[in-house]
């Protein structure tokens, strides 16, 4: 939303937003000064608490919606209903990478260990899938649950993590 001063004629940017629904929040584990979003318009932000601006926004076209991210280092990771693992540069908010076929039916979770060499997936099928950042390379895949994960929680010891579905269960690994 802009303003235009009368005085000069020039607009003033009073506030921004994503054009469509968030569909998931994240804080960087090491900072409480800025956090992300993402939107079923495909974009992803990153906002500056002090004042709410955005430090730097990242839009995928055709990529379906982004319902999980994740900060890892100085990026952010997403994930998609095209099944799409997709990391965008926290600084200019450009995409890095993608990794294809993370899950068939889509991601519905996501979460980055703390020492940030490894991501943990969930996805629409049930299916839980541990992958190497650096080598974008699926390291184990888990399958008890029998519906879709709505969250995943990495232990900071980075050995165990609880997964939650909408089967009613919670799981330890």
């Amino acid at each position: 939303m802009y303003r235009m001063r009368n005085s000069d004629m020039k607009t003033v940017k009073i506030s921004e937003s994503h054009r469509g629904a968030i569909t998931a929040v994240t804080f960087p584990r090491d900072s409480s000064d800025r956090f992300a979003t993402c939107s079923v318009d495909g974009s992803m932000v990153v906002w500056d608490l002090t004042d709410y601006h955005i430090l730097c926004s990242g839009k995928c076209r055709d990529g379906g919606i982004p319902t999980c991210i994740s900060y890892a280092f100085d990026c952010i990771i997403s994930g998609w209903t095209d099944g799409k693992v997709r990391c965008f540069d926290g600084e200019t908010g450009e995409m890095l990478w993608d990794i294809s076929d993370v899950h068939k039916g889509g991601v519905t979770a996501l979460q980055v260990s703390y020492n940030q060499r490894f991501m943990i997936t969930g996805g629409e099928n049930g299916d839980i899938r541990v992958w190497d950042i650096k080598s974008r390379e699926m390291v184990s895949h888990l399958k008890e649950h029998t519906s879709a994960i709505t969250s995943i929680s990495i232990f900071e010891d980075d050995a165990h993590a609880l997964t939650g579905s909408k089967d009613r269960n919670i799981l330890c690994w």
